[in-house]
């Protein structure tokens, strides 16, 4: 980087050391893509960490994202009111020793 270069070169930035003017816009380019690095990563662990969120909670009630999507074409999955029922969640502590342990 820039520190190694002026402790190699010293004050005079002549004999083939790069220019300081030089330096700072390579510094800059790669701040940019930094930050891009940053965005993106930050994008990633957003969708990483609502994804597992979403996982865990499936897991917690024992459905699929199948069962989740087509709950209103299996009979037994719908209370009188219309609205969503699992008929094989046994609570989310069974649930996930089951998931853990491959209970049936």
């Amino acid at each position: 980087g820039y520190e190694y270069t002026k402790k190699k070169c010293g004050a005079r930035l002549d004999n083939g050391c790069p220019s300081q003017s030089n330096m700072i816009v390579v510094g800059l380019a790669h701040e940019k893509l930094a930050m891009v690095m940053l965005v993106i990563y930050i994008l990633y662990a957003f969708f990483t960490w609502c994804m597992s969120f979403h996982q865990l909670r499936q897991i917690a009630v024992n459905v699929t994202t199948n069962e989740v999507i087509n709950w209103h074409r299996y009979p037994g999955w719908q209370k009188e009111d219309g609205s969503f029922v699992n008929p094989y969640d046994r609570g989310w502590v069974y649930n996930f020793r089951q998931f853990i342990g491959g209970e049936p």
